[in-house]
């Protein structure tokens, strides 16, 4: 991995932070090159082939150009949003635009040379991922929003995430930090779009700081055919919280999405929902862990998948119930269907109790689309093609009718129709 490696230690130092920061930013990266970029040797990745980062040839000195129409066309249709723009992970102010006046945004880099916000950094250090590391070592492009006790944000929060590279690979580090104060309620959106010719990769974390009876519904929407995201999220609820995350997967190259709850006082709840529907060459890494502390709290993740033509998914899903954490409901499903012969999933659910007074089940199911079923919509005159596809758009909807913003919901709707072939109205059941 010497290309990428020699990237990131060129790029070290090319930006300046205080003393502490710095700290925090040193020893995640000597911590990172202790463990290196992932193989296959290491257990959490050994389905990934990330060999090809060698093979590129790194360049992050490209001008961030971005114009309204580019962004008018990557809107979701008919819905009212606070927009923020990232362009190649860094905040542009001029391009962003609000509808609600009642929470903040602050550019990453005012905020790493603010002894004010330290406390947001020093834990990341601990994690062992070893891109999650990268992303703390190179803390530099990215956003805060902060949304005040007693407050509602009406309307959703966009982020644009628009790449711009015409040659060499874009390789870009980004990190979103979300703090919702007591009694407070958001929705944040974020989507993927490249612009250039050449590909990216982006190495992003979303670290949801949730007080007590706040409410945080988190929607992570990739559907670029061009890009590599490594993705890490994590959140620290508090009581009587609730934290969403549903992370829908169309496209892409290759996509980790790792997804981190601590329920660190009792009565929180998570809820995570995943889509994935992918073909061609498109792998797709899913790793979560709900992390029951606090006593009293609930948890369910449901994660649907379809694989078609080359693709490869992964699910690996942890529950994890401390001794302390009594009463505790938490539930783990995993599905998918398998079209092609070449297509493959690897799927995981794993609980780890400790306590003796929980509800806590897992599973995980894989298979092809139900042969009686589809003859059964064949004896009703709809061709086996378009059977199949009902079928398929069957198996996603379930996920789909569990977003909740209406307008969000109706255009993945629209894009999972359109990507099966099938047109509602043209079908006489």
């Amino acid at each position: 991995m010497s290309n990428l490696l020699s990237f990131l230690k060129d790029n070290f130092e090319k930006f300046d932070t205080n003393e502490k920061i710095y700290s925090i930013r040193k020893d995640a990266f000597e911590k990172f090159n202790n463990i290196g970029i992932p193989t296959r040797k290491h257990e959490d990745w050994k389905y990934l082939n990330l060999a090809f980062l060698s093979k590129l040839n790194y360049n992050n000195s490209i001008e961030n150009n971005v114009n309204k129409n580019q962004i008018e066309e990557q809107l979701i249709p008919n819905l009212s949003e606070n927009l923020i723009v990232l362009v190649n992970g860094s905040y542009n102010k001029n391009l962003s635009k609000f509808i609600d006046s009642n929470f903040e945004v602050i550019d990453l880099y005012t905020i790493i040379n603010s002894q004010e916000y330290v406390n947001y950094f020093q834990t990341n250090v601990n994690s062992n991922n070893p891109l999650y590391l990268i992303n703390t070592a190179f803390l530099n492009n990215g956003i805060l929003i902060k949304v005040s006790k007693n407050t509602q944000v009406n309307n959703p929060i966009h982020i644009l995430n628009f790449f711009n590279n015409e040659e060499e690979t874009l390789f870009v580090n980004s990190k979103n930090i979300v703090v919702a104060e007591e009694n407070s309620n958001l929705k944040i959106i974020q989507s993927y779009h490249n612009l250039g010719k050449s590909s990216y990769i982006l190495n992003t974390s979303s670290d949801f700081y949730i007080d007590k009876n706040s409410k945080v519904y988190h929607y992570n929407f990739q559907n670029d055919e061009n890009s590599v995201i490594f993705s890490c999220n994590q959140a620290q609820q508090k009581k009587d919280s609730t934290f969403s995350d549903n992370t829908i997967t169309l496209g892409g190259k290759l996509i980790r999405n790792e997804l981190k709850s601590q329920l660190q006082e009792e009565n929180s709840e998570t809820y995570y929902n995943g889509l994935y529907l992918i073909d061609g060459n498109t792998v797709v890494d899913n790793h979560t862990l709900v992390d029951h502390i606090a006593p009293r709290c609930h948890s369910n993740e449901f994660y649907k998948g379809i694989i078609d033509d080359d693709a490869k998914a992964i699910f690996n899903g942890k529950v994890y119930v401390h001794q302390e954490a009594q009463k505790t409901d938490a539930y783990q499903q995993n599905r998918n269907l398998v079209i092609s012969d070449n297509a493959a999933i690897y799927t995981k659910p794993e609980l780890e109790i400790y306590a003796d007074d929980v509800k806590c089940s897992h599973g995980a199911t894989t298979g092809k689309i139900d042969k009686s079923q589809l003859f059964y919509m064949m004896q009703r005159g709809i061709s086996k093609e378009r059977a199949k596809a009902l079928l398929m758009y069957t198996f996603c909807a379930e996920i789909i009718s569990r977003i909740d913003v209406q307008e969000m919901k109706n255009y993945i709707e629209n894009l999972v129709l359109k990507r099966l072939n099938i047109d509602l109205e043209k079908i006489d059941i």
